[in-house]
């Protein structure tokens, strides 16, 4: 599962870093960026759950993982 990220650098570089601090320090910025983060977080959950035939909002395990 871990192989598809082998390949990426280890750490971001200082020059990204530098402008994820600054986007971050900007409060209306700031709030945008969690905003699409989140939003983006959301879609991938759907994803995932649609993928493993359940609901994200609904607790328990998927009906295709054996217990």
């Amino acid at each position: 599962m871990l192989a598809h990220y082998e390949s990426a650098p280890q750490s971001p570089d200082g020059d990204l870093m530098a402008r994820l601090k600054l986007v971050l320090a900007t409060p209306a910025i700031r709030g945008e960026y969690l905003k699409s983060n989140s939003e983006m977080q959301e879609a991938l959950a759907e994803a995932i759950a649609t993928r493993e035939f359940r609901d994200i909002w609904t607790a328990g395990p998927s009906p295709r993982r054996k217990a």
